[in-house]
């Protein structure tokens, strides 16, 4: 998975955000890979590796966007599954 569609797929897990908001978290989401596979970069892995192991460390997407959505006041009706199998934020 991309960085691109790590930020989709956790942008569809949020719920409403006006565009300004969608843009900063897929900017800060961005940001923090970016920086991660800077730093991935120095310890000698190639970009590629790095981007692709940097987005890795992130999560799962899923869960992301759905811890994010309940942190800010959202729904808790997220339709991520956990890894127990339970629904995520339920």
């Amino acid at each position: 998975m991309d960085r691109k569609e790590y930020c989709d797929r956790v942008l569809a897990q949020v719920g409403r955000l006006t565009s300004d908001e969608a843009n900063d978290l897929r900017n800060e989401l961005a940001g923090h890979i970016e920086d991660h596979a800077e730093a991935l970069v120095e310890h000698g892995y190639t970009e590629d590796a790095a981007y692709g192991r940097a987005v890795a460390l992130m999560g799962d997407p899923e869960e992301t966007g759905c811890a994010r959505s309940t942190a800010a006041g959202g729904s808790s009706s997220c339709s991520a599954p956990r890894a127990s199998s339970r629904r995520c934020c339920a």
